[in-house]
């Protein structure tokens, strides 16, 4: 599918890490990309941490913070409240640290940013794809 409609012959992990080196070190795309594979490096986080905001520093934390109802509740309230402010990407990071790997998808289906769906997609549901 990756081939069909982006060119890309490898692995849907390899294209999201070849965007990531497209974006300096510690920017905020490049931690959120990582975010999409687990991959929040420590040099990442090191070059990064002089811009980020709490705001910032809190979407992180909350992105882990799996699926407790509480919890759960209070992240899907910051998810809403990011999507009211435009921050969709950041919205859809937190929503797969949450492991609501559909939810992320319909959010960009519904921002009709059918590209970030498609890949995301091919990233959590690989089976779908074969």
């Amino acid at each position: 599918m990756l081939s069909k409609i982006f060119g890309w012959h490898n692995e849907v992990e390899d294209l999201i890490r070849d965007e990531m080196s497209r974006h300096p070190s510690g920017s905020a795309n490049r931690i959120l990309l990582a975010k999409w594979l687990g991959d929040i490096e420590t040099d990442i986080m090191e070059a990064g941490s002089q811009n980020m905001t709490s705001a910032d520093w809190m979407m992180l934390a909350l992105s882990g913070i799996g699926v407790q109802s509480a919890q759960h509740k209070l992240g899907r309230a910051f998810v809403q409240r990011l999507l009211e402010g435009g921050d969709i990407h950041v919205a859809v990071t937190m929503m797969l640290g949450m492991g609501d790997h559909n939810d992320a998808i319909e959010i960009y289906v519904s921002h009709k940013r059918y590209m970030e769906a498609l890949l995301l997609t091919c990233l959590t549901q690989p089976a779908v794809w074969e």
